[in-house]
């Protein structure tokens, strides 16, 4: 899959999972498994799901009882992009679609590897978009809260 595709879908399916309530991430993300990834994903229901393989952008939804510091993610990632690329239009697809009551306020990195943050109001307590280099000229955008 092409870099421009992988960056052009990885914008439109965060979009579609992450903008959006909460409540349903997990039911969202298995029925773009089915639509988009012909099923190929792995489900650990009220856990973790993911999607795709590794030659696509991957979604992935998990909960506090899956994750180390105990809370929601929804995030996407690619490899073999151009990192500054890829977060400016999932970031922009994110914002173009998040609900009104969501507020973005840019605040500093806090990982090595961050590239940019943003705290977010309105998604639950201590909400945060995540904009992070990867391994394998790779990107990542999380959505994360309490």
């Amino acid at each position: 899959m092409s870099e421009e595709v992988k960056i052009e879908k990885g914008a439109r399916l965060f979009a579609e999972l992450c903008a959006k309530s909460p409540s349903t991430m997990e039911q969202r993300l298995v029925s773009i498994i089915a639509s988009e990834y012909q099923g190929n994903g792995i489900v650990i229901p009220g856990k973790h799901t993911i999607s795709g393989a590794l030659r696509q952008a991957i979604l992935t939804y998990n909960t506090p009882s899956y994750t180390k510091n105990k809370t929601f993610e929804c995030s996407v990632h690619a490899f073999r992009v151009g990192n500054s690329e890829a977060i400016n239009a999932w970031v922009q697809a994110f914002v173009k679609a998040k609900p009104s009551s969501w507020r973005l306020s840019k605040v500093a990195p806090v990982a090595s590897n961050e590239m940019a943050r943003w705290s977010v109001s309105g998604v639950g307590r201590n909400g945060f978009l995540s904009a992070k280099s990867i391994k394998r000229k790779g990107a990542l955008l999380s959505l994360s809260w309490q």
